[in-house]
């Protein structure tokens, strides 16, 4: 038995969705007896419609302090008050775009989203379990967030509790599946799959991912929809060939 952990966004879904052909070779892994986990950086509440609940996943660990198996919980944690105040003062502060992405609910300041500040009003917190900020990320240093660990993008940065990554939810699930790190392996296309890619057994990456990816990963896929191609290399009798 393997257990196959995949990023979400420009991963898995590609123009907007999961293709016929890439929920095909999930299928075909689950019916081998391995078993299928999203590993987003999303948060719970944060994913597209459909996605929480879809049947192809036995599991899933969203923003990394998230998560399932198979309908139990193995992990659930939310930003501290301090926290979640320090990113609203920032985002006051600079007039920058600040998402809070909850288990259930999502809000913004200066977005789109509802007003966060309606949190810290509430009489019990809403669970936050990661932070997205929109604008330069030279203007989210990491000295400026404590509690936080700061992933910097092209255009943005991600926030997440400090001590927890992809790799975190993975040992966890693995543990109650029995499993070895050699029996895990994992796909993504960009910096906040590193972890995930580095922990497993085997690691592949979707064409657009950073060059020194190649380094530690056993396969670069060459199509867009690489998550089929990426699984048929590794083992082409799971997909018939």
């Amino acid at each position: 038995m393997r257990a196959w952990f995949f990023d979400l966004d420009g991963t898995l879904y590609i123009d907007g969705g999961i293709s016929d052909a890439c929920r095909g070779a999930l299928e075909a892994l689950r019916a081998a007896g391995d078993a299928v986990i999203l590993n987003t950086g999303r948060s719970p509440g944060f994913l597209p419609e459909g996605v929480r609940d879809d049947p192809v996943f036995d599991g899933m660990i969203c923003g990394s302090v998230y998560v399932t198996l198979k309908g139990e919980e193995l992990l659930n944690k939310s930003l501290s008050l301090k926290i979640l105040e320090n990113v609203a003062a920032w985002a006051k502060r600079t007039g920058k775009t600040a998402v809070f992405e909850g288990l259930y609910e999502n809000f913004s300041l200066n977005g789109a989203l509802p007003d966060a500040s309606e949190i810290f009003t509430r009489p019990t917190l809403p669970p936050i379990t990661k932070i997205t900020m929109w604008c330069d990320p030279e203007n989210v240093p990491q000295k400026d967030f404590p509690g936080l660990r700061i992933l910097h993008f092209p255009t943005y940065a991600e926030g997440i509790l400090a001590g927890y990554d992809k790799s975190t939810g993975m040992q966890m699930i693995l543990d109650k599946l029995g499993l070895q790190r050699s029996n895990a392996v994992a796909f993504g296309d960009s910096e906040n799959d590193r972890d995930m890619l580095l922990y497993a057994g085997k690691a592949v990456c979707m064409r657009t991912a950073p060059r020194d990816f190649d380094g530690f990963c056993v396969y670069r896929c060459k199509e867009k929809d690489g998550v089929p191609e990426g699984i048929g290399v590794l083992f082409p009798r799971l997909c018939g060939d």
